[in-house]
């Protein structure tokens, strides 16, 4: 499961809290039931190319994947289209990655796509920069 731990590294904690807020109550807390849906179709998405079962040698870049796969859908939650959002275009090297560890084309260790390379810098919508 990811956890919000997991993914405090890369965005901002109020960010998870607003992405996760469909009742609109602006409790400040992320929902756990909407983290742990996202986190589950991280996960199935990251195991999608190995046909579900993801194989033990290929477990960290799976995960690796998976947080970035949960990092893109939270901020396309917050309003960040395709290209305003820096975690889409990881995503699909993750995908492209992690199909060439399936089809046996690539091994597990060999610089991977990455989560990312530094937290994410984006608008709040209030003008600041995070």
């Amino acid at each position: 499961m990811i956890t919000e731990a997991d993914l405090i590294p890369y965005i901002p904690r109020a960010w998870i809290a607003e992405a996760t807020d469909d009742s609109g109550s602006g409790a400040g807390e992320p929902d756990a039931s909407i983290l742990e849906q996202i986190s589950r179709a991280a996960k199935r998405r990251a195991a999608s190319p190995f046909g579900g079962q993801i194989p033990r040698q290929h477990a960290q870049e799976a995960k690796e994947a998976a947080i970035c796969y949960a990092c893109e859908t939270l901020l396309n939650r917050r309003g960040y289209s395709d290209r305003q959002n820096p975690y889409a275009q990881q995503a699909r090297d993750w995908d492209r990655r992690l199909r060439a560890l399936a089809g046996g084309e690539e091994a597990s260790g060999g610089g991977g796509a990455g989560v990312v390379a530094e937290p994410v810098r984006a608008s709040s919508g209030r003008g600041l920069v995070v």
